[in-house]
């Protein structure tokens, strides 16, 4: 057997691997190529936004998601108190007019 060389880089390509162990970890010197840092907002960050907007409802269910069920019921409650659904139901029975559920008409 020949003695341990290291391997032989082919004419072409890549190099040849490093003869024993790992390779040396970059220096912290090191220029890599350009990274570009993109922000992912967060369910709460979403949440916060969405409150700021008045969709109470949305931000409830994002709060929820995070964990923070104190500000997810905040919003509940004001998502309840912001709805304007006034239903009046008008009724007419024979000579007796039902207005949510309080009879008004003749007596006879």
């Amino acid at each position: 057997m020949a003695p341990s060389t290291p391997p032989q880089p082919p004419a072409k390509g890549r190099p040849a691997p490093p003869a024993s162990g790992r390779p040396a970890p970059p220096s912290p010197n090191a220029v890599s190529g350009s990274k570009v840092q993109v922000k992912i907002p967060s369910k709460c960050d979403e949440a916060e936004k969405l409150e700021k907007e008045g969709k109470f409802e949305q931000a409830a269910l994002f709060y929820q998601e995070c964990g923070d069920m104190v500000s997810s019921t905040r919003c509940l409650k004001l998502a309840l108190m912001s709805q304007t659904n006034t239903t009046v139901n008008n009724i007419q029975y024979g000579d007796k007019n039902i207005h949510d559920s309080v009879i008004t008409g003749n007596e006879d």
